[in-house]
């Protein structure tokens, strides 16, 4: 999203709930521009409302249902898969290079939906109790 922008169009009732924008409110002369945001800006004022928020004791997290790949999917062996090694390194470095760009994130959520049947490992736990895994924890750092 290079811009912030809203539309002029009359809205839906219902939209997809594969995240994907799609009617004539959103074609491009149904679209007006309210700011025109550098990627630099938006992470500065996320920043700072994160740090705001920060020093009033309220905790920001990313909360995502899915694994999608949309814009790169089947770029650079990236795919749906969850098992595939190369997309494990891109959610990896997606999810460090995150952490790292936004320090006062207080966390990540995930949770599987629309995308995810079948793509979880159980592994078993002390006592009889079970964790999900979906693409192997590891350390970042």
């Amino acid at each position: 999203l290079a811009d912030i922008k809203r539309s002029k169009g009359f809205p839906n009732e219902y939209y997809s709930l594969r995240g994907i924008w799609e009617g004539p409110e959103f074609e491009d002369g149904n679209l007006e521009t309210l700011k025109v945001m550098t990627i630099d800006e938006k992470i500065a004022f996320w920043r700072e409302v994160m740090t705001y928020g920060k020093s009033r004791n309220i905790d920001f997290y990313i909360i995502t249902w899915n694994i999608f790949t949309y814009g790169v999917n089947g770029k650079y062996g990236i795919t749906d898969a969850p098992h595939n090694e190369t997309t494990i390194d891109y959610f990896r470095h997606s999810v460090r290079e995150l952490i790292l760009t936004y320090p006062d994130l207080a966390g990540i959520g995930l949770t599987t939906g629309e995308n995810m049947e079948d793509k979880t490992d159980r592994r078993p736990m002390p006592k009889g109790k079970q964790r999900l895994s979906l693409m192997r924890p590891k350390k970042i750092g």
